[in-house]
């Protein structure tokens, strides 16, 4: 199920593509459309390699970020019914701040807001709706702090671990399991 494809750069930040195979790759019907970026808060430097695993005994995927410095990222990835809550949630709290924003203003600014927000936020909150950003699918989760900087990173999906090489020539390997705050 490979649908999205993430980078990393020298940021902070990663970026996020949706992935349609049956496109033409053309204007009209491009192959990745941009989803966002979601930002890398515990990012030592740039991305050095990011991978996206199923670890056993989780209903979720993850997006492993491998930085130049000594953390290990995680994002968890959620599932289309959470992206859907989620932008629910969004277009929930955009409305209820543009009524206390409607509130506190006079009558004469109200109507002259509604009439801008109407045409252009009105367009965004449709087109919105609809769009999945890179916020709503990825979510970070709290970094693995590594003994020296890590040099690479592989994923090993029967023992379920991460191994990750360090620069003092050392291998360390992070578990994941169901008990981790990785549920959160």
């Amino acid at each position: 199920d490979r649908r999205r494809l993430a980078a990393g750069s020298s940021d902070k930040f990663l970026r996020m593509w949706e992935l349609s195979p049956d496109a033409k790759g053309t204007e009209e019907e491009p192959i990745a459309s941009f989803m966002g970026e979601v930002p890398r808060p515990n990012g030592q430097g740039s991305a050095i390699a990011l991978q996206f695993v199923f670890p056993k005994g989780l209903d979720f995927e993850l997006l492993l970020c491998q930085g130049a410095g000594k953390t290990l990222e995680m994002f968890r990835c959620h599932d289309e019914g959470d992206v859907k809550r989620r932008q629910k949630r969004r277009k929930r709290r955009a409305q209820v701040k543009k009524q206390k924003k409607a509130g506190t203003e006079g009558a004469a600014a109200d109507e002259e807001d509604a009439a801008e927000s109407g045409g252009e936020g009105g367009g965004d909150g449709e087109g919105g709706e609809g769009r999945v950003r890179a916020a709503d699918v990825l979510a970070e989760l709290p970094p693995h702090r590594l003994a020296a900087k890590a040099v690479s990173m592989a994923w090993s999906p029967a023992a379920g671990d991460i191994i990750v090489g360090l620069a003092n020539n050392e291998l360390e390997a992070v578990k994941i399991t169901a008990g981790d705050p990785l549920t959160a």
